[in-house]
């Protein structure tokens, strides 16, 4: 075999490298592009609960303040009424927390 010879299977043998990379590569591709329209799909589902629990928090507040109790008493009388065992409720700070992870 010649020189000649050998530069040619170097060139097939770099070039179905070259084509293995490409595929495996462009199979990520797809895979980093589905997690970040399922990382968008999540955050738009977080936001959306977290609207939700500042506007139960509203009204929690304005029925603890029709009845002219505290919202703290209000939960308090809410927990031992249903028998929630959770010892604590979510705070606007957390909702605002929640709200500022990075994406």
């Amino acid at each position: 075999m010649e020189l000649s010879d050998f530069m040619g299977l170097g060139g097939l043998v770099i070039a179905a490298i070259s084509l293995i990379t490409g595929f495996i590569l462009q199979k990520d591709n797809r895979k980093i592009k589905d997690l970040e329209y399922l990382n968008k799909k999540m955050q738009n589902a977080l936001n959306h609960s977290l609207d939700a629990l500042e506007g139960y928090e509203k009204i929690e507040t304005q029925i603890a303040n029709d009845e002219g109790i505290t919202l703290k008493d209000y939960r308090t009388k809410a927990r031992e009424k249903y028998h929630v065992k959770e010892h604590r409720f979510l705070v606007p700070s957390d909702i605002k927390e929640y709200r500022n992870i990075e994406v």
